[in-house]
């Protein structure tokens, strides 16, 4: 699952969604400055939690993503 939503939204969402997360199911987040450690803090441990965090030339298709 792609998270992709505004950092001051991501407490509120992340508790709404918690309970309905199969534990297999990989969660990619590109929303900054939320670490791996908030994600496990809503979703557990051994939720599988990647980051990717695009650079603004991404806009112009001459951009990259760099992922944990």
């Amino acid at each position: 699952m792609v998270i992709a939503i505004k950092p001051q939204v991501m407490n509120d969402f992340c508790n709404r969604i918690k309970t309905h997360l199969p534990r297999s199911l990989t969660i990619l987040s590109i929303a900054a400055g939320q670490t791996i450690v908030t994600f496990q803090n809503h979703f557990g441990s051994q939720q599988p939690i990647v980051r990717a965090m695009p650079n603004t030339p991404a806009a112009i298709a001459k951009g990259m993503s760099v992922a944990c």
